[in-house]
């Protein structure tokens, strides 16, 4: 139906489901004018559809859009998310070992309108106490605006409109951006692998298996720069640390990705941290 729900107490959601099979939200306007607290949130659920949703979370910071947790068959349509952090993150919060927890998998999402004042417009991650994120799909988003962070501008590795941020070893495979038009931005793409992060507060674990395999970004396009150190930057950084398994980024696809009009389409244009001893990160293709 149609209304707004809100809230100006700080904590808790302020729209929730958890453990619920075949629900739907459509056409409410979700308001959190406060700080901290996630905003709208779905854990362990599964058949889940989001329709002329719009989300409105405009304090700094930790005030997510939308997130979604350890949940399955997910279709979000036709959604508006202004936030002052993620707009949209896909975690794993379920305690043990990630290969134990529900997946995050079977997600469309499709017609979205995403501003973001801070951290990532889309997120995989951070935490990813997941068995694996799979056959995941954006499509016709787009991104007004997206910022990394207030207090800490371009010091941050993990912070893009499209970001992978694994802070526990899992897999992710069999994810596509398509038809993503962004207005501005700081870092365009990010995949990178985690033990820490926001300085510590949140410790991550490195000494489980994982990867990333099979991501494919197509007709990408942003048209301006901020002009940051970080602007429009594609970072993809694998994991290789002494006592955990490394993490490799493999089979990454940027097929019409489109910076300032030029088209993305050598390895000039990308930073990875492969190092001649070292290449966490392979069979790049461009199309």
């Amino acid at each position: 139906g149609h209304g707004m729900l809100m809230c100006t107490s700080p904590g808790d959601l302020v729209l929730s489901a958890s453990y619920a099979r075949k629900i739907s939200f459509e056409g409410i306007i979700v308001c959190s004018h406060r700080n901290p607290g996630w905003t709208v949130g779905l854990h362990a659920c599964s058949d889940v559809t989001i329709d002329q949703v719009k989300v409105v979370s405009t304090r700094y910071a930790s005030t997510d859009g939308f997130d979604i947790v350890n949940s399955n068959n997910i279709k979000m349509r036709n959604t508006f998310i202004r936030s002052c952090d993620d707009a949209i993150a896909i975690k794993g919060l379920i305690e043990g070992n990630p290969a134990d927890c529900p997946p995050n998998e079977y997600m469309w999402f499709s017609n979205i309108q995403l501003w973001n004042d801070c951290n990532n417009a889309i997120c995989l991650g951070a935490e990813t106490r997941a068995k694996h994120y799979q056959h995941i799909y954006f499509k016709d988003i787009e991104v007004l605006s997206s910022y990394d962070d207030r207090d800490h501008h371009d010091a941050l590795d993990e912070r893009s409109v499209m970001s992978i941020v694994c802070l526990e070893g899992t897999y992710f495979c069999d994810i596509l951006w398509e038809n993503v038009r962004v207005n501005r931005c700081e870092r365009l793409i990010c995949i990178t692998f985690k033990d820490r992060f926001w300085f510590g507060t949140t410790l991550g674990d490195q000494s489980t298996p994982g990867g990333v395999e099979n991501i494919s970004y197509k007709n990408v396009s942003v048209k301006t720069t901020s002009g940051s150190r970080i602007a429009n930057e594609i970072l993809l950084n694998g994991w290789h640390q002494a006592g955990t398994p490394t993490k490799y980024i493999r089979n990454i696809t940027f097929d019409n990705v489109l910076v300032e009009g030029k088209l993305v389409n050598s390895l000039n244009t990308i930073k990875t941290n492969n190092t001649a001893e070292q290449k966490p990160v392979s069979g790049i293709v461009f199309k």
